[in-house]
Formats: C-alpha cells, structure tokens, sequence
C-alpha cells in the first residue's frame, strides 16, 4: 500500500502532461497565425517545452509546423521539420499523419523545382493513403501529381488526375478537396483556351471556400475569378474581384498574393490611362515589398548575432583551454629529453597544419553561404526594384508623349540593360558549379538574342564538358565573349559566328567571324578590347586577336589549374 500512492502520482504527472501537449497541438492545429514572427513564437513556445523526441506528441508538433512554415514561404525550415516528423511518424505508425507529410514534402519539392523528389513523394503519399483508405490524402496526392503533369504541357493526363479528385471529392462528401479539384480545372482550363468553363469551375471553387471559411484558400479562388474573367475580355468584373481580393489578402497577411493584385491593378490603370492611381498602386506595392524584405532581414539578423555570439563563447572556451594546455606543456618541458621535445614540436607543427585546413575549409564554406545570400539578396530586392523603376519611366515616358529617343524612354532601356547585367552577374555567383557545358548555353542564349535581328548565325562547339568552372572565371570569360559577339554584331558585317571550348591542360575558346575583318594594328585599342585582355589576364590566361578579310578571330587560353582553385 505504501508503494500504491507515489506509483499514482507519478501517472497522473504523465497523463497531466500527456493532456498539456494534446491541447497544445490542437490549439496549433486551428491557431490563424498571421505573419511569419508570431510562427516563430509558437515554436519557440514548443522547444521550450521539451517534448520527448521520441514522443508521438512531438512528431505530430512538428508535422503541423512543417506545414504552417509551408504557409509562410519558409521553405527549407518547412522541409527541414517535415524530414524529421515522417521518421518520427513512422516509429508511430501514425501513417495518416505520414501521408499527409508526404503530400507536404512533394508540394515543398514541386514549388524548389525538384520534380523527380516531388513525384517520388506524392506517389508515396498515395500509396500510404490507399493502405489506410484515407481519402483526403488520395485526392491531395491526385491534385500535386496532376500540377506536376499540367507544368509538362500534359492536359489531358492532368485533366484526368483533376476529375478522379474531383469525383472521390463528391463521393465522400470532402468539401475543402473537392474546391481544390475545380481551382486545378480552372486554371487547367484557363491554359488551355476554355474560359467559360474556367470561370463556371473558380466560381464553384469560391462557393465552397466561402462556406468553409477558408480565407487563405477564398482569397486565392476570389484572384482566380478576376483571372477568369481577364481571359473573357471582361476587364469590369476582372477588376472588381481583384480588388476583392486584394482587400481579404490584407486582412489575413497573405502579402504574396497581395503583390501580386497590385502588379494586375497597375496594368488596369494604365490600360484607361489613370497613370496616377496606376502610381498609387506601384507605391503600395514597393511598400509592401520594402516590408517584407525588412522583417526578412531582421529576422537575418538576429539569426546572425545569435550565431556570433555562440561562436564568441566557443572562441573564449577553446582560448581557455589552450592556454592550460600551453601552461601544462611548459610546466613539464623542462623535465623532457630533446628527442621528446622534438617530438612535441613536430606535434604542434601537424596541429597548426590540421587547424590551418580547418580554417580555410570553414572560411569556403562561409564565403560559400554568403556568396549564394548576395545572389538570392540581388534576385529578390534589388532585381524587382529594378523592375519597378523601369515600369514608371516608361509610364511617365508614354505620359509625357516622348519618343523613343527620349529621355525617359533612355533611361528605361538602359535600367533594363542594368536588370539584365544583374541576373548574368547572379547567374555567376548563384552556381555552385558552372560547367563548360553550362557555359555554353549561357553565351549561346545571349548570342542568339544578340545576333537575330542582325541575321547572323551562330554555332558553338563544346568538348570536355563536364569541367567546371568557378565564379570569377565564368563571369569574365562570359563578358568576354559578350563583347566579342556584340563587335561582331555592330561592326563586322558578318554572317556567321562559331564559338568553340575544349579543355586539356587549359581551358581553349574560340570566337570567330566571317566578317570583313579590320587592320589590327592601325586601329587603336578601344576599351572593348583592352577591357577583353584584362579580363583573360586576372585569370592568368592568353589573349589574341587576329583579323583580316575573311573575319576576325579571338583565342582565349587560361590555365585548367586557376579554374578548378576558384
């Protein structure tokens, strides 16, 4: 008897805190979170509260929360929790749950462009759902397999996934499913030229979602509505529903959807030539854009100072320890033979030597991390307000009646141009490993753009293909032949341009024309030219350029060595 009271203690204790950690998931499950900070918040919250990993209580905490950050555009923390929660899930045999992880980690893999990972698990998310007879998930996996045939051009395949959703949907009386089937017919519907139908299919959709009080979903079939009617040719009612729309997206934080509206808004204005409410959207949006790229980089930032201040106490710790160890060493360095010292010599040598490695590989992997933020930092703020700027100068410039040699319609051009220096130079930097093949098709792509309207042809040559190139060696190999096409295309008259790479012991390029050729000796060296030598030269290679009536050529060699160090 004396055993019986602390044994019932210590179960109600259990099943107390069993209660606690249901509840908590089930407020998570039905909390509206609103921006991405009060997320944090909760799952802050749930660290704190030292769930048992092992528990099914934090396999199903994280599963919601890999699928609030989904919400939110948190992608790689939404992917991150998902991966944890399916193991968890799996020791549990909680396969409902597991499936619809599955569903989550194929939608995550569809919007990164992994679409043979996204395949992979919708089918598993299906296969699971038929075990259990979990119809919900059956259809969802029907819906991502379906959008992953629609983005193929596969419409009939795709059309047919929708309808199969569509009719298990009805059959089991699931209303959310059942609007997510005829969003997907609609916009199906919408691509493939059959706008009466995409309208009649949104418009069910929208009901259903207003019944339901799905607002994140509601907004999206309201937008899909306007779209509808946009492809009708009813711009009217196309406008009063984008405007419906927009109002619901910011009642709920849905900011992506938000932008989205003011950029349809803005052609609206300008299409009636209200170019001041067309600039009172434009304004809306860049502030709207200006806000989340604010709360983003706060959040980096902490996240920075929260990792430096970590590694300032293993820094003071590792300090510390070395100091005692150098005291220990001297305390007994007298008392050593010299074949012992040098010993020990030779040891601090090969530590300094590990420590050196170690350093360098943590300083790549830190310039690495930093190199791809600058390029995803370029793509997502300043490339858009490049846009932006581009858009009002040709608004002020149609405004103002100019021509196109004016000078707003100059600056316009040349804040183009700028965004397209921008995404070669991102295109550089984001590649984690830029191939000759890859290169290739970049100066070919340029090439083709640059020399169509010109009737010049253009043909590349590629071996050893799989050599890689790094950053600094792609981009000043790429101006170079930029230039060198653009020369050929102002200047040489020419019908026909071959680029050729190969690589042995140095990367060999070679451009050359058909053109009527110049004296390269009696023609000064403009910048193009000196600016193509210095480029080749930062690389330790060899630039030439020889010309005369048959066309010019320019061969380029830089040594394989400097490429694979990069």
């Amino acid at each position: 008897m004396k055993y019986l009271l602390p044994i019932l203690l210590l179960f109600s204790i259990n099943v107390f805190g069993q209660n606690a950690q249901k509840e908590f998931n089930k407020k998570l499950n039905e909390f509206e979170f609103t921006s991405i900070a009060k997320l944090d918040s909760a799952f802050k919250d749930f660290q704190k509260k030292g769930y048992d990993n092992d528990s099914k209580w934090a396999a199903e905490a994280n599963y919601i929360f890999g699928k609030r950050y989904f919400s939110k555009s948190v992608l790689d923390k939404s992917m991150a929790l998902l991966l944890k929660a399916s193991d968890q899930l799996k020791k549990h045999k909680m396969n409902r749950e597991l499936a619809d992880t599955y569903h989550f980690l194929g939608l995550n893999a569809s919007k990164t462009n992994q679409k043979v990972k996204a395949v992979a698990y919708f089918n598993t998310c299906e296969d699971l759902a038929i075990a259990v007879k979990d119809t919900f998930n059956m259809i969802n996996a029907l819906h991502g397999l379906g959008k992953i045939l629609q983005n193929d051009s596969a419409f009939t395949e795709a059309e047919k996934n929708f309808r199969t959703a569509l009719t298990l949907g009805l059959k089991s009386k699931d209303s959310l499913s059942t609007s997510y089937s005829y969003d997907f017919l609609s916009q199906l519907m919408g691509q493939t030229d059959r706008p009466q139908l995409a309208l009649e299919n949104q418009l069910r959709a929208m009901q259903i979602r207003e019944k339901l009080g799905d607002k994140y979903a509601l907004a999206i079939s309201i937008n899909n509505v306007g779209e509808s009617y946009r492809l009708l040719n009813k711009d009217k009612e196309a406008e009063q529903y984008f405007l419906k729309a927009l109002a619901l997206s910011k009642t709920i934080g849905f900011r992506d959807l938000e932008s989205y509206i003011y950029t349809i808004l803005i052609d609206f204005a300008k299409k009636r030539k209200q170019y001041d409410l067309a600039l009172e959207y434009a304004e809306s949006q860049r502030v709207l854009s200006d806000s989340i790229f604010s709360e983003n980089m706060t959040k980096s930032l902490a996240d920075v100072q929260g990792k430096y201040n970590l590694a300032e106490k293993e820094r003071v710790l590792a300090e510390k320890e070395l100091a005692y160890q150098n005291q220990k060493f001297l305390s007994l360095l007298g008392l050593v033979t010299l074949l012992f010292a040098s010993g020990v010599a030779f040891y601090f040598y090969k530590r300094k030597q590990e420590q050196k490695k170690i350093l360098e590989a943590e300083s790549i992997a830190k310039l690495e991390k930093e190199r791809i933020r600058i390029a995803r930092d370029l793509h997502d703020n300043l490339g858009p307000e490049l846009a932006q700027v581009s858009s009002k100068l040709d608004m002020l410039s149609y405004k103002q009646n100019e021509t196109e040699d004016g000078n707003l319609a100059q600056l316009a051009n040349n804040t183009r141009g700028a965004m397209d220096q921008l995404r070669d130079t991102i295109w550089s930097i984001r590649g984690e490993a830029i191939t000759i093949a890859d290169f290739a098709a970049k100066v070919r792509e340029f090439a083709q753009k640059r020399l169509k309207d010109y009737g010049i042809e253009f043909q590349d040559i590629c071996s050893n293909a799989d050599v890689i190139l790094g950053p600094s060696q792609a981009l000043n190999l790429y101006r170079v032949c930029q230039e060198a096409i653009n020369n050929a295309a102002k200047y040489a008259n020419s019908k026909r341009v071959v680029l050729e790479m190969s690589c042995a012991e140095n990367i060999q390029i070679r451009l050359k024309d058909n053109g009527g050729g110049f004296d390269v000796d009696s023609v000064p060296r403009g910048y193009g030219i000196r600016n193509m030598q210095e480029r080749v030269e930062e690389l330790n290679g060899v630039f030439d350029i020889s010309s005369n009536k048959n066309g010019t050529e320019i061969k380029i060699s830089v040594p394989l060595i400097s490429i694979v160090k990069d």
